[in-house]
């Protein structure tokens, strides 16, 4: 099918106003989800990560607030977690509570949902200027309402901002290709170095993208030695390449985050198949996944869109076999692939609506075909996120969960030398409690580690005495049972060894300095 035809059996030709119509409903829902209670704590997803970047902020907040006592900026400097990545979010945050006098959850998460609902506009672009406005329309409703993206896009979390500047270097890259110049060129190249900047993750679907683009229209020789194709790989990859390997052998915040996310071995186990599997079947679902693959035989015979998505495709690829622990087992890593979906589905579905054209289906009813079909796919999104935001891990609200933290820091006395045993991994016991402290992991963290990573300690007892207890921890905080309950050895280890200080439903404090007789 041609351009030319396909925009001829464009369904939103015949009815403009509909489709604006169409598109403000969509955006007031998807605004409307998205700040649903969004100055609650960030438990409903990915809390451990949430409450990072909110500690980090912290950091920067009371480090930079003459007001703040000496007792907030020794814990909040405790406190402060590695940077994985530029804090740039963080750092915007704690301008706004330096300019509002408190701390807060509404502003970041409101910055990720305007991020996501600009990435949404250029989503709409994108697809249109490959397709159509009907698979503009339905790669919009894709990218605004697929659950996981709903809850990610509230979060206090840099992917948003990553998304949207890969949407957005996709838009432009698209457009140097179809007429190139020097500012087409340095607008995709800034766009594409601020994604990477952002997470450095993104540089392989960001360079898949250009590279399959520009291989599309000449030769794969003509390409290498291209003066524009050097420019915006340097322009791309400067900025990110300087912080990630400063970061790496100069200041050496990333060389244990690097150290996890590369592991050969583990191309040789069903760990990484399996939970890459799963987790592309969370972010997406099966269903979407299975009309990407269809669509991709409908595209071959169109050159940008082709080459724009197996480069992306491509890229993904690369991006799971380099980072292949985080993409086994860190299911919003995964978010960059929504728009490579979204794209995809949103031209299969435009394509079923040009065969209704062709069969002279009345406009009411394709209208009404279209509009249950958005509006259905919307609220099932909406329904899954509300179901998320009122799910109590641990028997606990969210309001019990910050009652929980703060009971457990006025226990120890907001000590900052705690071990924790915690599903969040102590996140929100630091934040909420003002504490600080090392992290006990879980079993499957440990055998990962003993099979990986060549730990040698066999018993909770020697992992204790050879990793924490030079450190002097005070006190040991059990929150998550069934891991307790799990870790049978550590069990037995503290219950016969330690005074217990406090025990109810929700937690046990282990007084590590109080040996039992």
């Amino acid at each position: 099918m041609t351009s030319s035809a396909t925009d001829q059996q464009d369904f939103f030709l015949e009815k403009p106003l509909f489709r604006w119509l169409l598109i403000g409903i969509l955006c007031v829902l998807a605004l409307g989800i998205r700040v649903y209670r969004i100055s609650d704590p960030p438990l409903e997803f990915n809390s451990s990560r949430q409450y990072q970047g909110a500690l980090l902020t912290r950091y920067y907040y009371y480090m930079a607030d003459p007001a703040a006592s000496e007792w907030q900026r020794q814990r909040a400097e405790a406190q402060k977690p590695p940077n994985y990545e530029p804090p740039v979010m963080e750092k915007i945050t704690a301008q706004f509570y330096r300019i509002t006098g408190r701390e807060s959850f509404w502003f970041p998460r409101l910055l990720s949902v305007i991020f996501w609902l600009i990435g949404g506009a250029g989503i709409f672009l994108l697809s249109k200027k490959l397709w159509n406005k009907t698979a503009a329309v339905l790669s919009l409703t894709v990218f605004l309402f697929l659950p996981f993206g709903i809850l990610a896009s509230r979060s206090f979390l840099p992917e948003p901002m990553m998304v949207m500047f890969m949407i957005l270097s996709y838009l432009a890259i698209v457009h140097y290709t179809e007429k190139p110049n020097l500012l087409r060129l340095m607008i995709a190249a800034v766009l594409a170095a601020a994604a990477i900047f952002i997470k450095v993750q993104s540089v392989f679907m960001v360079l898949g993208a250009f590279g399959a683009l520009m291989i599309s229209r000449k030769k794969i020789r003509q390409v290498l030695v291209h003066l524009h194709s050097w420019i915006f790989f340097f322009v791309a990859s400067a900025p990110g390449a300087i912080y990630y390997l400063r970061s790496l052998f100069i200041s050496e915040t990333l060389q244990s985050q690097a150290s996890w996310s590369f592991m050969p071995r583990l191309f040789f186990t069903s760990l990484f198949y399996k939970g890459w599997f799963q987790n592309v079947g969370l972010i997406v679902g099966f269903g979407l996944l299975i009309l990407t693959l269809l669509a991709l035989p409908l595209i071959y015979s169109r050159k940008t869109p082709r080459a724009l998505l197996l480069g992306l495709g491509a890229g993904y690829i690369m991006f799971c076999v380099v980072f292949n622990y985080h993409a086994s087992t860190h299911h919003y890593y995964h978010l960059q692939i929504i728009p490579l979906v979204a794209v995809s589905v949103g031209f299969l579905g435009a394509v079923i609506f040009a065969r209704l054209n062709e069969s002279r289906t009345p406009w009411k009813l394709r209208a009404a075909i279209l509009t249950v079909v958005l509006v259905a796919f919307a609220l099932d999104g909406v329904k899954q996120v509300v179901i998320r935001r009122n799910w109590q891990e641990r028997n606990m609200d969210f309001a019990k969960v910050v009652e929980v933290a703060e009971e457990i820091g006025n226990h120890v006395d907001h000590s900052l030398r705690c071990i924790f045993l915690d599903p969040e991994y102590g996140s929100t016991l630091k934040y909420h409690g003002w504490l600080s402290g090392w992290i006990w992991y879980s079993a499957t963290d440990i055998s990962i580690n003993r099979t990986f990573r060549g730990s040698s300690e066999k018993t909770a007892q020697e992992l204790y005495f050879r990793k924490y207890a030079g450190l002097k921890p005070r006190f040991f905080i059990v929150t998550d049972f069934k891991e307790f309950e799990r870790q049978s050895d550590l069990k037995e280890f503290l219950t016969s060894r330690f005074q217990i200080m406090a025990s109810t439903p929700w937690y046990l404090i282990f007084d590590l300095a109080r040996e039992l007789k």
